[in-house]
């Protein structure tokens, strides 16, 4: 009666903090500028919602299975319960301790391969164009400053539009523009500007014919800080929380199954005396 309603507690409590994560996801979306139209939806911060709420929900079954072990009114059913704890918390942090390991090892593999990086001349005839945004649809990756190195011959121009909302186009009148000299890198913050998608236009002008420059056009893109934390730190919490009481529910097996043990010993002798 007692383990029963302990777990009815627990299951509403759980409600609770579900409901309270549907709220939240909402919160969040109208915070982050959420739209449907066009495409935005903050999907690292709203998995930093669920995550935080799994860590809360499973906390609160740890805490829950040791209220269970300590209202069992027999060894018996105390061993029981503190298997059961202790299978389900083994699985959960091991699968969770993996996780954790995996993104944290290739996260920097990750970035590295979404960044763009680009070494090639430019020459007279040549305008490279390139189109970007400095956060997806999803907010998931943040680009941060654009590099444009020149490493010899005469200097590379650049116009930088952005693409209006409105009109679906970039326009004729760059929102940023310059010059890059010889054996100079020029860095746009381009993770400072407002968020949408851009093009970059990048030429030489003058010299004589089969004239160049050796271009490094390069662009580092990130994974939104929400999503490093909410897959990292939540999860390493998870992990440490359910291996610990792995430990600690062994150990109460181990003591109630001596006690069970014991008790049904002495059971036996009363019987048979």
């Amino acid at each position: 009666m007692k383990q029963r309603r302990v777990r009815r507690v627990k299951n509403i409590i759980n409600v609770a903090i579900a409901l309270v994560m549907v709220l939240l996801v909402f919160l969040v979306f109208k915070h982050k500028e959420g739209s449907f139209s066009p495409v935005f939806i903050p999907v690292p911060a709203i998995i930093m919602v669920i995550i935080m709420g799994g860590m809360l929900m499973n906390i609160v079954s740890i805490i829950f299975n040791g209220a269970e072990i300590s209202v069992s009114e027999s060894p018996g059913r105390k061993f029981m319960t503190a298997q059961h704890g202790m299978r389900v918390a083994r699985v959960t942090g091991v699968l969770v301790l993996v996780m954790f390991i995996l993104f944290t090892l290739l996260i920097p593999y990750v970035e590295d391969y979404i960044s763009t990086n680009e070494a090639e001349p430019i020459n007279l005839s040549t305008i490279k164009v390139d189109t970007f945004e400095n956060v997806d649809d999803f907010d998931v990756e943040y680009a941060k400053p654009l590099s444009i190195e020149v490493r010899s011959g005469p200097p590379v121009l650049f116009n930088l539009y952005f693409k209006d909302i409105d009109t679906g186009s970039f326009g004729d009148v760059p929102k940023q523009n310059g010059s890059v000299p010889s054996n100079t890198t020029f860095k746009l913050p381009i993770d400072e500007f407002p968020r949408g998608e851009y093009k970059i236009e990048l030429y030489i002008e003058g010299g004589p014919e089969g004239t160049q420059s050796d271009l490094v056009y390069r662009i580092d893109r990130h994974i939104n800080p929400d999503l490093r934390v909410s897959l990292t730190t939540f999860l390493l919490i998870i992990a440490i929380a359910n291996l610990a009481w792995t430990v600690v529910t062994y150990v109460l097996m181990r003591r109630y199954e001596v006690e069970s043990v014991g008790g049904l010993a002495a059971e036996d002798t009363f019987e048979n005396v």
